[in-house]
């Protein structure tokens, strides 16, 4: 019973901490990277694979890095699906994950 109440505070702890992360982005703020530009850097990232990839999703988050990202989701009519992070950081490359289809 300790078990799951600690287990259940945890969640509720790290999931305040997510969310407040997102709240620290300033919407008045324009961003390092337009969303054009971010655009251009996911497909780049996706490379040769890209022409079989259509975007369902963009948004600005504050999830991966300290600056920011911006997060563009991609699915193919087969269900095959990439997700693209973007970071605001120039420093740092745009990463590439396969994500799960949604149920």
């Amino acid at each position: 019973m300790k078990r799951t109440i600690a287990i259940i505070i945890v969640t509720g702890l790290l999931t305040s901490v997510l969310l407040a992360m997102n709240l620290l982005i300033d919407r008045k703020a324009v961003p390092a990277i337009s969303l054009p530009d971010a655009y251009s850097e996911a497909v780049q990232a996706l490379g040769a694979i890209a022409p079989r990839f259509h975007c369902t999703d963009g948004f600005l988050q504050h999830s991966k890095t300290y600056e920011g990202e911006w997060q563009f989701d991609f699915y193919t009519t087969n269900g095959e699906t990439k997700c693209v992070f973007v970071p605001l950081d120039k420093k740092i490359k745009p990463l590439v994950f396969d994500t799960p289809p949604p149920t």
